[in-house]
């Protein structure tokens, strides 16, 4: 008796957290204002969302890449500095 205790109140735990999940609360809601009214409309905005998204991506790889060369043109700036104190103390 106590083990399907155990069960009916984790069913129920279940089912009030799906209840209370966005998901469920947008399939129950009713369409939102700027809902696509044609399969051809969302088709369209599939489209446009992906070449934005394409563009923001290609701004970040460019960053990413810029970034990169500057850290290696640091790191080569750092072992020439390296590479002068070194000579300049097997001098003295």
């Amino acid at each position: 008796m106590n083990r399907s205790m155990k069960t009916l109140a984790a069913v129920v735990a279940l089912s009030l957290g799906f209840a209370a999940t966005p998901a469920f609360a947008q399939n129950n809601a009713a369409p939102a204002a700027g809902a696509a009214k044609s399969l051809n409309e969302l088709l369209e905005r599939v489209r446009q969302g992906r070449a934005e998204d394409n563009s923001v991506n290609k701004q970040r790889e460019d960053e990413f890449r810029r970034a990169v060369a500057q850290q290696q043109q640091l790191l080569a700036n750092a072992k020439a500095q390296v590479a002068a104190a070194e000579a300049e103390g097997g001098r003295l």
